[in-house]
């Protein structure tokens, strides 16, 4: 578990949340200039997601976890499509089954991304858990179709990603597709066929 901070850690960690919200900032500013100048959407929503990465890098360095844990993107920021208006997905890859320690290291860097002003869409899950719920549930399968290490055991991150392809996705094409066209489908009823 990570140790409660003592007033100094606090302080400590008040001052780097300061400063990272200082360097996002100076980021956001020079990406939106260098869109105004090319006007290239590509490169501002890669652009923001190298940034992200390299908040969150950052904070889980500044973590000091042990080995054993990743962080990954996933969905559209796993894509390194990040809107200036999206949350961030994050998954928590843990090592073996989920304990209090697992969660709590989720909970604190989540604590962190919102003391930054970050929207994030969480999860914390083993590779076993993410195999199990990507085989039921479609929205979970499509943001691991578009995992992403951002740091962190790049072994256990990989054996998610060649589990995921043998054991989830491998056969399942047209499956995956109807299924998508038919939530798609769904999504235009309850909306009354509004683009919006």
């Amino acid at each position: 578990m990570l140790p409660t901070p003592t007033p100094e850690g606090a302080a400590a960690i008040r001052e780097r949340i300061s400063l990272l919200k200082s360097e996002l900032a100076q980021g956001q500013s020079a990406l939106r200039a260098a869109y105004e100048a090319r006007d290239d959407a590509l490169q501002l929503l890669r652009g923001r997601c190298q940034l992200v990465d390299e908040v969150l890098k950052a904070l889980w360095q500044d973590a000091r976890l042990p080995p054993g844990l990743c962080l990954v993107a996933v969905g559209g920021y796993g894509r390194r499509e990040l809107y200036p208006a999206s949350d961030i997905d994050l998954l928590f890859l843990l090592p073996y089954k989920q304990t209090p320690w697992g969660e709590s290291v989720a909970e604190a860097m989540l604590y962190l991304l919102w003391d930054l002003g970050f929207k994030v869409g969480h999860a914390t899950r083993t590779v076993d858990q993410c195999l199990r719920y990507g085989q039921t549930d479609m929205t979970i399968r499509t943001s691991l179709i578009d995992a992403r290490l951002v740091h962190g055991d790049a072994q256990i991150f990989e054996e998610l990603a060649q589990r995921f392809r043998q054991e989830v996705v491998k056969g399942t094409a047209r499956a995956f597709i109807d299924a998508k066209m038919s939530e798609r489908e769904q999504r235009h009823k309850r909306s009354g066929e509004s683009r919006y």
